[in-house]
């Protein structure tokens, strides 16, 4: 059941990221964040494999990266926006279209989760950044988003 809901979270991420966009290409704030993020989980998480998915041909400023170790799987989804505004309202019309529900979070200005908790998005500054986590249960699946929630407020500060 989670393999669908996985692949689903994908596809709806993916295609309302493209919708977005009109050209390939990130901006230097996105890849300094990625950057940062990239190192920040290899110092804390040793042992974990990484991998960055280029995204759908056309995409801007959107990066989505990937990391597994042991079962254990977290995905990520960070877009970029020109302002604060735009990413507020976009997280807005997503929160809308997928009946999220609002959580609490210590990773952002705000943050959605739908279907399962292994599913959030949250909104720091002008990025929307979506987690996507596969643990070996729910504990474990919360652990490992406010982890990598934290790692990416980190990055997107530095």
């Amino acid at each position: 059941m989670r393999k669908p809901a996985a692949l689903c979270f994908a596809v709806i991420v993916l295609l309302y990221a493209s919708a977005l966009s009109k050209a390939q290409s990130k901006s230097a704030e996105l890849s300094d964040v990625v950057d940062r993020l990239v190192r920040s989980v290899e110092e804390q998480n040793q042992g974990w494999s990484h991998t960055s998915v280029p995204p759908i041909e056309g995409s801007r400023d959107v990066a989505l990266e990937q990391w597994a170790s042991d079962g254990k799987v977290v995905k990520i989804t960070i877009v970029r926006y020109p302002s604060q505004e735009e990413a507020a309202k976009s997280m807005r019309e997503f929160a809308a279209s997928m009946r999220a529900n609002r959580s609490s979070t210590d990773s952002g200005e705000e943050g959605y989760s739908w279907g399962s908790l292994n599913s959030f998005v949250f909104r720091k500054h002008n990025f929307l950044v979506y987690i996507y986590v596969k643990g070996s249960d729910a504990e474990d699946e919360k652990q490992l988003r406010k982890q990598f929630a934290r790692l990416i407020v980190d990055a997107i500060h530095n």
